[in-house]
């Protein structure tokens, strides 16, 4: 049983979506499991106290490896759970480009919540079948990379499920 997640995906800025004609095989792809490393029961709240501050990830999802920048505030000590806040960047841009926009970690040392700025592949989210970027054209499975992405969060850290 997946715990749920209090998961806000605060902004969504997919810009490049509407584009119009469409193009590249559109047919569904077979979902495939995350790697995610082996961790105690107890899930991510396990006292284990990462390192405040910014840092680059890597996932393996569907045969590719999608990078993703994860902040953890000062406050984070591994036992007590934090909230969980998604940034997407829009068509064309980047999790440093989205993090340099929104500045949700700042907010995030504010607040008391763990900030992750997830990168589309190359520069482009699967949000459309009528988009003409590389995500839609290539039927990139980004709704499945969040979702392991979540999983593989909640197992790692101390997350308010």
């Amino acid at each position: 049983m997946r715990p749920s997640i209090w998961c806000v995906a605060l902004v969504i800025m997919l810009s490049a979506c509407g584009g119009g004609g469409g193009g590249g095989d559109k047919s569904a792809s077979t979902p495939q499991e995350p790697v995610i490393p082996e961790m105690p029961e107890t899930g991510g709240c396990n006292g284990m106290a990462y390192e405040a501050g910014m840092r680059q990830l890597t996932l393996t999802f569907g045969g590719l490896d999608r990078t993703y920048e994860l902040h953890l505030p000062d406050s984070y000590d591994g036992m007590n759970q934090m909230p969980l806040v998604l940034a997407f960047h829009g068509g064309g841009g980047q999790s440093g480009s989205q993090r340099r926009l929104s500045h949700f970690e700042t907010l995030g040392e504010q607040r008391g919540f763990i900030t992750v700025y997830p990168d589309g592949v190359e520069r482009s989210w699967n949000a459309s079948p009528d988009d003409n970027d590389y995500a839609s054209e290539n039927n990139i499975d980004d709704v499945g990379f969040v979702d392991a992405l979540i999983t593989a969060l909640v197992t790692n850290y101390c997350i308010d499920p």
